[in-house]
C-alpha cells in the first residue's frame, strides 16, 4: 500500500512580529520628567532640599576643592545635584564591583593553575 500525498501542501504562514518597545526613548523621557519635577519643586516657596544638601556639599567642597565657594541651592537645583551624584555614585559602585569580581575570578584561576603546576613537579 502506497501513501501518496502529492496533493497536500504545507505553507508556513508568517505572523506579523510585534514591534519591540521603544526603550531608547526612556532615558529622554526620564530626563524630561526630572527637569519638569525640578521646575515644579523650584516654585515651592520654602527651600527644603537646598539646606539639606548645603552641609554635605560644603564638606565635600572643603575636602576636594578648597578654593570653591558653596552656595545655598534652590530646591530644583539641589534635586538635580542629588540625582546626578546618585547616578555617578551608582556608576562607580557597579564598575568597582565588576572589577573586584573579575579580580577574584582571575585570582582563583591563577591559584588553581599554580596548584596544578605544583602537583606536576612533585
Amino acid at each position: 500500500m502506497s501513501h501518496c500525498h502529492s496533493h497536500i501542501h504545507y505553507y508556513l504562514e508568517q505572523r506579523p512580529t510585534p514591534e519591540p518597545p521603544n526603550f531608547h526613548v526612556l532615558p529622554l523621557v526620564a530626563i524630561l520628567a526630572l527637569l519638569l519635577l525640578a521646575a515644579l519643586i523650584d516654585q515651592i516657596p520654602i527651600n527644603v532640599l537646598g539646606p539639606v544638601l548645603f552641609p554635605i556639599e560644603s564638606v565635600l567642597n572643603a575636602l576636594f576643592f578648597p578654593q570653591a565657594e558653596t552656595h545655598l541651592r534652590s530646591n530644583g537645583s539641589a534635586l538635580l545635584v542629588i540625582v546626578a551624584t546618585g547616578i555617578v555614585g551608582a556608576a562607580i559602585y557597579y564598575v568597582a564591583r565588576t572589577v573586584l569580581r573579575a579580580a577574584r575570578r582571575l585570582h582563583g584561576a591563577v591559584t588553581k593553575a599554580f596548584a596544578l603546576l605544583s602537583r606536576g613537579r612533585s
